[in-house]
């Protein structure tokens, strides 16, 4: 999570490779809550206030932010249901496999 420019992303189960500068967070849900719902919870206004005041003081190029902070953050639950959540990510899944699919075939013509 970078508090300056906001990013918070459900990261689906590909056939891909996937990285992320490691001053992000990556965050995985307990069996308490799916990650549909931790992920919409993350991007909430109360949320994302308090990750905000830990950024404070680091440098605009390099936002980090302690993870044991960051784990310790009050996550409000927000009005959405599962399915509705559920949905979202599935309609976002299928717009990455779209993506690997072109990045796939530019691969191929650029042999």
């Amino acid at each position: 999570i970078n508090p300056r420019k906001w990013r918070v992303a459900l990261v689906p189960e590909l056939n891909y490779s996937f990285n992320c500068s490691s001053e992000f967070a990556i965050i995985r849900p307990n069996n308490k809550i799916s990650p549909f719902l931790l992920a919409f919870y993350l991007q909430s206004k109360i949320f994302r206030s308090q990750a905000e005041t830990l950024g404070v003081g680091t440098s605009s190029s390099r936002q980090r932010i302690n993870k044991k902070k960051l784990m310790d953050l009050f996550v409000q639950k927000i009005n959405i249901n599962e399915n509705d959540a559920k949905k979202f990510f599935l309609t976002r899944l299928d717009i990455y496999k779209k993506r690997i699919n072109e990045i796939n075939i530019f691969k191929k013509i650029n042999q």
